[in-house]
């Protein structure tokens, strides 16, 4: 059973930035950030489990998994529900999570 994705604006904002960002830096960068965070969603809405719980104390964050791009430093930061996945947040592996989180 494959679960809607639901990328909330932040997440849609997010993935948008850095795909500017990876293609200002390398010709098809952008292109290839996009075509694995696709692979990776398309997995998530068939294995929800998939990524790892986010360790936090805040009550906010409490149900929030994260999944990394196997080729690329970014992580999605999602949470599952009974029919979908919230994608929250898709941010680089250099930037200062926690606070971004909240930010949702």
């Amino acid at each position: 059973m494959n679960l809607d994705l639901i990328i909330k604006p932040r997440a849609r904002q997010d993935v948008q930035e850095h795909a500017a960002y990876l293609d200002d830096q390398s010709a098809n960068a952008g292109d290839r950030f996009l075509a694995e965070l696709e692979h990776v969603l398309g997995r998530l809405a068939t294995f929800p489990a998939l990524g790892r719980p986010w360790p936090s104390l805040s009550p906010a964050h409490r149900d929030v998994r994260r999944a990394v791009l196997p080729k690329l430093p970014f992580s999605i930061f999602y949470r599952p529900t009974k029919t979908a996945i919230e994608v929250v947040r898709v941010l680089h592996h250099a930037q200062d999570v926690p606070p971004l989180l909240d930010e949702q």
